[in-house]
């Protein structure tokens, strides 16, 4: 909210588009924000019972020069419409094994304690040969139950500088007259998002109000203005607004190779629809088929619909597949088990197979050669 002195991130938001927050005081880890690939990292403070860290607004300089971190999604977020994995035991479930294992560990110590008087008295007792031995055995059962926790290793993070001044909060006085073109002064806006509602809509456009409620409805809201107007720089395109979007319906599946070819691939990612077009993007193990999705968006585009089955390389929890299908906003359906129909690309596998295996009979190719076949 542009009215507010700092900025308001909803931890949920961030882990829903993958990015890991640790923001739990009492945890033996520290507090920090970072992303799914641990490429980046930042810091969290107490301040009092708030958990906060430093910020300042970039440079231009800094904006044109340094990386980007995205944290959370692009798109609109509608809180109402989340559902995050649910665990696999229940309360009741983690309850008992929680008090079997203290009961475990308080059996264990009695153990150990028994072991230890029982050791004492026959070194007491025994000869000099024997105490020697005992010695031995205690020593290494000592040396067996040290504990060593090695600490992690957290990026350094540098800490943002003193804040950028108090005439970044006036617009009028940040305004450098002399850079970029002239700011016109025929539209400002004392918001930072804009609020269309159907009945203004309906007044600009001359439509009705059910018309148009469906067209904010049907609007992605992509270009949505993020500043205060009039600007005082230029902001640079987000690069995902340059997509392609693919309409339509699309489903994917992992076929095997059934033998490692020359480049090391033994599995496919391949992507098809009902209009008779198909990829394929060979890859050495079923976790890559998140990479093979970032190629195929790059290449032709972003599909609108996926389909996909139910595997935990492409539907696990914090895959890369999944946090494709997130960063691209793509609407996608997983099949049920045992119900290969629902997935209209099996079938196009199977035709791929059936190409590939008269090419390499007619020809005479070598089977290791089957990734290259395919394509």
């Amino acid at each position: 909210m542009p009215q507010l002195p700092n900025s308001l991130i909803n931890p949920n938001q961030l882990r829903y588009y993958g990015t890991i927050v640790q923001d739990n005081p009492v945890h033996d880890t520290p507090m920090h924000i970072r992303t799914h690939d641990a490429r980046f990292s930042m810091g969290l403070q107490m301040h009092g019972t708030i958990v906060c860290t430093e910020t300042r607004t970039p440079t231009e300089s800094e904006l044109n020069s340094c990386p980007r971190i995205v944290m959370s999604s692009p798109h609109a977020w509608d809180p109402h419409n989340v559902s995050f994995p649910t665990t696999n035991r229940t309360l009741e479930e983690e309850m008992v094994q929680i008090r079997g294992d203290m009961g475990v560990s308080s059996t264990c110590r009695n153990v150990e304690y028994m072991e230890q008087h029982h050791n004492e008295t026959a070194l007491i007792e025994e000869d000099s040969g024997t105490i020697i031995s005992s010695i031995s055995n205690i020593c290494t059962r000592i040396i067996n139950s040290v504990r060593v926790d090695f600490p992690r290793k957290i990026a350094d993070v540098k800490k943002l500088a003193a804040n950028y001044g108090n005439n970044t909060h006036n617009s009028s006085q940040a305004i450098d007259t002399g850079a970029d073109v002239p700011i016109p002064t025929t539209f400002v806006s004392s918001e930072r998002h804009t609020d269309v509602s159907p009945s203004d809509l309906s007044d600009r456009w001359f439509i009705s109000i059910p018309q148009a409620k469906l067209t904010i409805k049907k609007s992605t809201q992509k270009f949505l203005r993020s500043a205060i107007l009039p600007l005082t720089r230029r902001y640079r395109a987000d690069q995902m607004f340059y997509r392609k979007q693919l309409s339509g319906q699309w489903s994917t599946n992992t076929m095997d190779g059934r033998v490692k070819s020359l480049d090391g691939n033994r599995y496919a990612q391949v992507f098809s629809n009902k209009q008779y077009f198909s990829k394929l993007y060979p890859i050495e193990r079923k976790n890559e088929a998140g990479s093979a999705l970032k190629l195929f968006c790059q290449e032709f585009g972003v599909p609108e619909h996926l389909t996909f089955d139910g595997s935990k390389e492409q539907n696990g929890k914090n895959t890369d597949f999944m946090h494709q299908i997130k960063r691209h906003d793509i609407k996608y359906h997983t099949t049920e088990a045992n119900l290969h129909n629902q997935n209209p690309c099996k079938g196009v596998i199977r035709v791929l197979r059936k190409m590939w295996y008269r090419v390499m009979v007619r020809k005479r190719v070598p089977r290791v050669l089957w990734d290259y076949g395919m394509k």
